[in-house]
C-alpha cells in the first residue's frame, strides 16, 4: 500500500455480475488497484463464519475478551475485521484462495503476489480506518490475528488441550485453581456434545476433580471450588480409584 486514493463508509460491493452486493463498514482502493474491505462486528451475526470464508480476511479480537478463556459460541461478540487486499471479483465466485504468510504489519496483495507494507496508515484520512491498522500494526498477529476464524479457534483450543499435559510439572498454587476448574469444566462440555450435555457436565466434574487430587488438594478444598458436597467428592474419586484398580487386575489376569 503506497496510497491510499479513494475511501467510503457504509459501501456496497459487488464482486461478480452473478453474485449479490455485499455491505461493508468501510471501502479502501489504494493506487496499485488493490481494494482494502473493512467490516467491524461486535454483535453476534448469522452470516459472520459465511463472510469470513468468503471474504478470507484478518479477524481481530476485542481486547476486552482477551481476559477471558475463548469459547466457540462466544466468537462472534468479538470485533471481528475483514481485509480483502486482493481484487473479490477474481476469487469471490471460486473460493479459491491464496495462502497467505502471516507476518506483523503486514498484508498480502493479489495482483503484485507480495505482502504490503501498512506502515504508512497515516496517510489515510479516515480515522477509524487509520486507528484499525495502527492496532494491527501494534498487534501481536499470532495471537490476535487470523486469516482464518476457524483455524484461529481451532489452534487456541488444541493449545489449551497440548498445556494440560504440562500441569503435573507444575507446582500448585490456590491461585490457579480457577483456572483449573474453567479447563476441566469446559473441555467436559465441549466433548460430551456428542454423547449429551449431562454426561459432558459429569465429565467436567471428573475431569477437575481429578486433576486437583493429583495435585493434592484436600477434600474440603475441592469441594469448596467445585461446590459439591464432601460425600460427593469422595464418591468420585473412590469411583476412579476401583476402575483404575479393575484395570490393573485385568492386566495382571
Amino acid at each position: 500500500m503506497r496510497e491510499i486514493v479513494d475511501v467510503k463508509k457504509q459501501y456496497h460491493i459487488k464482486p461478480a455480475k452473478d453474485h449479490k452486493s455485499i455491505s461493508c463498514d468501510i471501502y479502501a482502493r489504494d493506487d496499485r488497484g488493490n481494494i482494502y474491505i473493512v467490516e467491524i462486528q461486535k454483535n453476534p451475526h448469522p452470516e459472520l463464519l459465511e463472510r469470513a470464508e468468503f471474504y478470507q480476511g484478518i479477524s481481530v479480537y476485542n481486547e476486552c475478551a482477551l481476559s477471558k478463556k475463548l469459547r466457540y459460541k462466544e466468537h462472534p461478540r468479538c470485533y471481528v475485521v475483514f481485509l480483502c487486499c486482493f481484487d473479490v471479483a477474481k476469487i469471490y465466485p471460486t473460493l479459491d484462495f491464496p495462502e497467505f504468510t502471516r507476518v506483523k504489519g503486514c498484508i498480502y496483495g493479489e495482483e503484485t503476489k507480495r505482502l504490503c507494507n501498512i506502515c504508512n496508515y497515516a496517510l489515510i484520512e479516515d480515522k477509524e480506518l487509520q486507528e484499525l491498522f495502527k492496532f494491527i500494526l501494534n498487534s501481536d498477529t499470532n495471537l490476535h490475528a487470523s486469516w482464518d476464524v476457524i483455524q484461529l479457534l481451532q489452534r487456541k483450543v488444541r493449545q489449551m488441550k497440548g498445556e494440560e499435559d504440562m500441569f503435573e510439572l507444575l507446582e500448585f498454587n490456590e491461585a490457579m485453581i480457577s483456572d483449573y476448574y474453567d479447563e476441566g469444566w469446559y473441555d467436559g462440555v465441549e466433548e460430551g456434545k456428542n454423547v449429551g450435555m449431562e454426561k459432558g457436565r459429569d465429565m467436567a466434574y471428573f475431569d477437575t476433580i481429578m486433576r486437583m487430587v493429583q495435585d493434592q488438594m484436600s477434600v474440603s478444598t475441592i469441594a469448596k471450588y467445585v461446590d459439591l458436597s464432601i460425600p460427593q467428592i469422595e464418591q468420585i474419586i473412590h469411583s476412579a480409584t476401583s476402575s483404575n484398580m479393575t484395570q490393573k487386575n485385568h492386566y495382571i489376569e
